[in-house]
């Protein structure tokens, strides 16, 4: 007996048709995600860039905006400074000239660092010494006008001619900064007249 055997099955040309195109399709596909996947990683790095470039960005304008805003107050206490010490030294001494009856230092029609007047017979003295302003009353013990912050540089006391004799006052100096450094130069001018001279 033969045995039977079985039918030969051919595939139709349709179908290995179809699947060698899903074949090509396939690898087709995946060629492209590769490519879309490179593609990602290179636009990823691009990104990283930019991020890296507006931090930097950001981070200068930080530190510009906070250097700005640490200047301002450094001006604003400056400012504070030379209004409340040498204004003070300023209004001190006009106050005096404008009391005394007598101008005792300097000559009339000189100039001098150091002023020296009489009110109510009772001496009233100003002297610049190691950068800061001194103020001695009669006996009593020579008293600093101005802090440790300020340097003064320059006291000029000058008389006039005239009668009663006027004094102009020139102030000049340097204001400590945060740091310690003397870095904010000023100079204040003001006058006052002997009203009561004997």
């Amino acid at each position: 007996m033969r045995s039977a055997s079985l039918p030969h099955t051919r595939r139709s040309p349709k179908k290995s048709a179809r699947e060698s195109r899903s074949r090509k399709g396939s690898f087709a596909f995946r060629a492209i995600a590769r490519k879309i996947h490179e593609r990602a990683q290179a636009f990823t790095l691009i990104e990283l860039m930019i991020y890296t470039a507006i931090t930097a960005s950001m981070m200068a304008a930080i530190v510009f905006t906070t250097k700005t805003m640490y200047d301002a107050r450094a001006r604003v206490r400056t400012a504070a400074i030379v209004h409340e010490q040498v204004r003070f030294i300023l209004d001190r001494v006009t106050a005096t000239v404008r009391e005394s009856e007598t101008v005792t230092f300097p000559s009339a029609g000189s100039a001098s660092s150091s002023l020296s007047v009489t009110v109510s017979g009772n001496t009233y003295a100003f002297r610049l010494a190691q950068g800061r302003m001194y103020l001695k009353e009669g006996s009593a013990q020579e008293l600093p006008l101005t802090s440790n912050e300020m340097l003064i540089s320059s006291a000029t006391f000058t008389r006039s001619n005239t009668n009663p004799p006027i004094i102009r006052i020139q102030v000049s100096g340097d204001v400590r900064n945060a740091n310690g450094a003397y870095e904010y130069p000023f100079t204040l001018t003001g006058s006052a007249s002997v009203r009561r001279e004997q």
